[in-house]
């Protein structure tokens, strides 16, 4: 066999068996994909945004020691455990961790009984807030008048741009006093820089 063929052939045994050694990466995703309720207590699907996750729970259940139960994304792990029960008459906690260990998200989880509300808003709000920005989270008051939900806009994946400031209206959504009955929600189209 002459050099060049030996040594071309030495290398490529050396790139096959490498490459089937290397191992896939850890997965770096920490989501809730899906979330429920032990027995016959739920009206309807867990309703799953952004870092919120609200569960409708039939009327009259108590809400003082429920135990839900979590569909994460691949290897991902929830702390407190899926399963563990907890008192649901406040918002609850619970952080998600990637199967990589390093990412990990926090997801605040509500029970609400539905009620039918024929009347929406954009007069409550809160704000997300960091060393660097500021945005609004718009939410809705249920008839028990605790809030029942929030509304979801992309002010998040916004925030992860770096483009924001601590001022709300620098966010694609964010409150207004132009609205025709009260405030109003004003949306924007913003340039989103290199990352975006």
């Amino acid at each position: 066999m002459k050099p060049i063929t030996h040594t071309f052939l030495i290398a490529a045994i050396a790139m096959v068996t490498t490459g089937c050694i290397r191992k896939e990466p850890l997965n770096a995703e920490c989501d809730i994909i899906a979330a429920t309720l032990p027995g016959d207590v739920m009206s309807q699907n867990a309703a799953i945004r952004n870092s919120e996750v609200t569960l409708f729970v039939k009327k009259g259940t108590d809400k003082s020691a429920l135990a839900p139960e979590f569909i994460l994304t691949e290897g991902a792990t929830i702390d407190p455990p899926s399963g563990t029960v907890r008192n649901f008459d406040v918002p609850q906690r619970y952080t998600v961790t990637a199967e990589d260990k390093i990412w990990q998200k926090t997801y605040t989880v509500w029970v609400n009984e539905p009620g039918i509300t024929l009347s929406y808003d954009f007069e409550h709000v809160r704000q997300q807030q960091s060393s660097r920005y500021s945005y609004d989270i718009f939410y809705e008051i249920g008839p028990d008048g605790n809030e029942s939900f929030s509304w979801a806009s992309g002010n998040a994946g916004y925030a992860m741009t770096g483009q924001g400031s601590s001022d709300p209206a620098s966010f694609p959504t964010y409150q207004s006093d132009n609205g025709i009955d009260g405030k109003c929600a004003a949306m924007t189209t913003h340039i989103t820089g290199l990352f975006g």
